[in-house]
């Protein structure tokens, strides 16, 4: 990574750190007190496949060899390890992909965590081929087969799903991306939309039942994505009119960035204003650090499609 706006792939504020990850499987923290930046070295030594805040400040980090860590209060401590099983010898085999590069859709030769999150006082972990989830209450793992293989992407979302089930959101530019419904008792692998470059997903704030995904693509004259209603297996859109990088709720609202607006929802409609007050910071091309939400530019779609930054979004917890 020669700079910090590289690849950035994620962002989220924990406390008073605003944490980023990187295409890389790189973890940096920012302390937006003392403004100091540095690179995560707790006691793993292998690359980072995904974080996830807890309350209290407290952040668990998935590693590729399948370990799981938790940091408090600026301490790393081992809570388990990830039963990795590789592909299911019944899984149904998906068409190769049309690019073998990372980000493009690759399968991983070796098992390794997409995207991680707590549901149901359980860490639900999604990796190319199988769906974990670990009890925080026994301390045991239950290994889900999938009915198909999951595709890297450049940016991979996930959120809870009806009963059990999980979403997961695919980003690969203009190449197919989309959604996915897995389902947790039986690993079932549903294609919602496998067009669209979804850049993350939200339940929708008045629609109880309902996500809300985001998604955008930039590419010379090509501009497309937009917001999308998902409820079952069935996503439809309901504002096409600007390519979204991102979105996070925030109270009873979600917050969309796309290239120069950032937009508010409330349920009922959707209100723009500017992006503006850019400027670096420890080399981060960011916003106004002290208030409640934080935009900071990527080039991470320079990838698959736009060459320009685009933004990415983080907002406190209250």
């Amino acid at each position: 990574m020669d700079k910090p706006v590289h690849h950035l792939q994620r962002i989220d504020i924990s406390g008073s750190k605003l944490w980023l990850l990187y295409f890389e499987r790189i973890l940096y923290s920012f302390d937006l007190n003392s403004g100091e930046i540095q690179r995560e070295h707790p006691p793993f030594i292998s690359a980072v496949d995904d974080f996830f805040l807890l309350p209290g400040g407290r952040v668990l980090v998935a590693m590729e060899r399948g370990d799981i860590w938790v940091n408090t209060a600026e301490n790393w401590e081992f809570l388990t390890d990830i039963p990795f099983a590789g592909l299911d010898k019944c899984a149904t085999l998906t068409p190769a992909p049309r690019l073998n590069r990372p980000g493009f859709g690759t399968v991983p030769g070796n098992e390794r965590t997409y995207r991680m999150m707590i549901q149901d006082d359980e860490i639900v972990v999604l990796s190319p081929f199988n769906l974990y989830r670990f009890s925080l209450d026994s301390g045991e793992w239950m290994t889900r087969p999938l009915g198909e293989w999951l595709f890297d992407a450049l940016q991979i979302s996930i959120a809870p799903g009806p009963e059990h089930s999980v979403y997961a959101g695919f980003n690969r530019g203009e190449l197919p991306g989309g959604i996915k419904l897995i389902a947790g008792d039986t690993g079932r692998v549903v294609t919602v939309d496998g067009r669209q470059p979804v850049t993350g997903i939200e339940p929708d704030p008045c629609r109880k039942g309902t996500l809300v995904a985001s998604a955008g693509c930039c590419h010379r004259s090509l501009d497309f994505g937009g917001l999308f209603h998902i409820s079952g297996e069935r996503m439809e859109p309901f504002y096409l009119d600007s390519a979204i990088f991102d979105i996070r709720l925030s109270g009873h609202s979600l917050l969309a960035p796309g290239k120069n607006s950032l937009f508010t929802y409330d349920g009922t409609m959707i209100l723009s204003r500017p992006l503006s007050g850019f400027s670096e910071i420890k080399g981060l091309v960011c916003s106004d650090l002290s208030k409640q939400l934080v935009l900071v530019c990527t080039d991470i779609n320079a990838k698959v499609s736009d060459r320009d930054y685009t933004p990415l979004l983080a907002v406190r917890r209250n």
